[in-house]
């Protein structure tokens, strides 16, 4: 008679069997739940809220995974109860004792339990602020019937729902990350007021302020975190706008505020529609695709399509890419007006990623030069750290 196997017994052989088995057959079932479900890796990743690479590293190194790296990726997969335990057995994350038997499992999973968990975090959150649930409703900018349909299915809302709920309750990060999870949402990433709490913003602060040049910090979808003074005295004076300020988000600024033009291509529209507008649309067009349910690009394109000018122009950006490649911050010389000399300036932007311990940031740049400088700089030569002369040995 053939043995039935299951994921529990098989994940206990392959614990049995040491590291490499562990891996091995977490990699299996990755594969097999990210086929069944339409998704590739890439994709997973960003469920995950990590790099493809660091999701490569983890599956190499799957027995190594603490408890909250196997439950991301256990959320990201919509793993059943008998998947994600053995998930756990092969990460070394398992509970105590047996694997729950499939009636207490449905009962765990239960979603009128699931309902009242949340429902009671959101009463909790409407007497803090001090809002009933009508108000709640004309915040969402809903009908009181549909905030009770929300409620009715409150375990399966979509993501955008999620963080509008987020949102119109001005949640914490800790409990917006709560909401996320009990909705079997991948929290997103934190947002920049969060970001700007962090211990380690302190040192990346004081690395902007060294440079000579104007830089700011920011995340994937461009809200700015932190930025040095050169970045404040170029931008001080740009008129006050609700969500469109260089000083919140730096892609609203280049979209949608009516003055963007006057800094970003020196009051020239047609360099700014070529150095600034498109290539930014470009930028946005190809982040949404890396991440298409993050909610704040979902929101920034709604507001996009909105707009007919913006829309026939974000419909041209997959041309525009093919046109001119890379979307990435090149070495093109830009139009930029700076307000503390009074003169037109080539920029050049220049960008860097800075990834890990849920910190996903981008620092920009921008390397003024003066376009009326006749001469011509040398060209660069990158000299190694020690001159080795082939004839001398290395070692004395």
């Amino acid at each position: 008679m053939t043995r039935t196997h299951t994921p529990r017994r098989d994940a206990e052989a392959a614990v049995e069997a040491g590291p490499e088995a562990c891996n091995a057959m977490v990699a299996q079932m990755v594969n097999r739940l990210v086929k069944a479900k339409g998704l590739t890796l890439h994709r997973l990743a960003s469920e995950v809220g990590i790099a493809p690479n660091s999701l490569r590293y983890w599956l190499k190194h799957a027995y190594r995974l603490q408890a909250a790296q196997t439950e991301r990726l256990a959320n990201a997969l919509e793993m059943d109860a008998a998947d994600r335990h053995a998930l756990c057995l092969l990460t070394g994350n398992a509970r105590q004792g047996p694997a729950p038997s499939a009636p207490d499992a449905l009962e765990a999973d239960e979603p009128r339990a699931q309902n009242a968990v949340i429902v009671a975090l959101l009463k909790r959150l409407l007497k803090a602020e001090g809002v009933t649930w009508k108000e709640l409703a004309g915040r969402l900018g809903i009908s009181a019937k549909s905030l009770r349909n929300w409620m009715a299915r409150a375990y399966r809302l979509e993501t955008h729902e999620v963080e509008r709920l987020a949102e119109a309750l001005h949640m914490s990060g800790d409990n917006r990350k709560h909401l996320y999870v009990l909705t079997g949402k991948v929290p997103p990433a934190p947002l920049a007021s969060e970001l700007r709490r962090r211990p380690d913003m302190a040192l990346y602060q004081e690395l902007i302020n060294g440079l000579g040049h104007l830089s700011m910090a920011h995340t994937e979808c461009v809200d700015v975190v932190i930025f040095n003074q050169a970045y404040r005295d170029i931008f001080r004076h740009v008129r006050p706008h609700v969500s469109a300020h260089p000083f919140r988000n730096a892609m609203r600024y280049t979209l949608f505020h009516p003055d963007s033009y006057q800094i970003l291509g020196a009051g020239d529209r047609d360099a700014w529609f070529e150095d600034w507008f498109m290539p930014t649309l470009a930028y946005f067009a190809g982040t949404l695709q890396q991440l298409p349910d993050h909610p704040r690009l979902r929101a920034l394109e709604r507001d996009i399509l909105e707009r007919p000018d913006l829309r026939r122009s974000y419909r041209q950006a997959p041309a525009w890419i093919a046109d001119h490649g890379d979307i990435a911050f090149n070495q093109s010389a830009r139009r930029f007006w700076d307000p503390r000399v009074g003169q037109v300036m080539d920029a050049y932007v220049i960008t860097e990623a800075h990834q890990g311990y849920g910190l996903s940031l981008q620092r920009a740049t921008f390397v003024l030069r003066d376009r009326t400088a006749d001469e011509k700089a040398e060209p660069f030569e990158q000299l190694g750290l020690f001159h080795v002369d082939d004839r001398e040995p290395l070692i004395r």
